[in-house]
Order: structure tokens, then C-alpha cells, then sequence
């Protein structure tokens, strides 16, 4: 990033930014964010299905809740309403 014209040292109040290359051009991108949801998931408890690596499953007494994950989509679903 480089600072706009204008602005010193980025200490000027409502500053602003010009990035030098899009986020969304970066090739590694998708697997950085893709790495982090996937660490954070199983921080959470939810376990990655063995056949599919992109289906997180989380079982408390009863309930179950399953979160499918397909590019940018995510699909969530749970047999209880009320999933502590």
C-alpha cells in the first residue's frame, strides 16, 4: 500500500489508503481464508467429514449441527432450533 497524496506518515485523521495490488487477484487468497475458517471450525469443536474435507460436523448429547462449505457459499444446518 502507498499512501495517497496528501498524507504523511498516515497520521492524518480519516486517512486513507491506495492498494497496489487487489485482494481478490492474489492466487493464495482463497487458501489463506479457506486455512483460517477451517482452523477456527475445529476450534469450535466441529470435526472435517473424512470423505469430504469441505462438510464440519458438530455433535453435542442429541444435536447435531452440519456446515457445508462449496467456494463462497456455506450451507448450515442442525436438527435443533436451539443448538448450545
Amino acid at each position: 500500500m502507498e499512501f495517497l497524496e496528501g498524507i504523511q506518515n498516515g497520521r492524518k485523521h480519516g486517512m486513507v489508503c491506495k492498494l497496489n495490488k487487489t485482494l481478490y487477484g492474489l492466487k493464495t487468497l482463497s487458501k489463506a481464508w479457506y486455512q483460517r475458517f477451517d482452523d477456527y471450525l475445529v476450534l469450535i469443536g466441529f470435526t472435517k467429514n473424512s470423505t469430504n474435507s469441505n462438510l464440519y460436523i458438530l455433535k453435542k448429547d442429541s444435536s447435531y449441527m452440519i456446515l457445508a462449505i462449496y467456494v463462497d457459499d456455506t450451507i448450515l444446518t442442525s436438527n435443533n432450533l436451539v443448538f448450545l
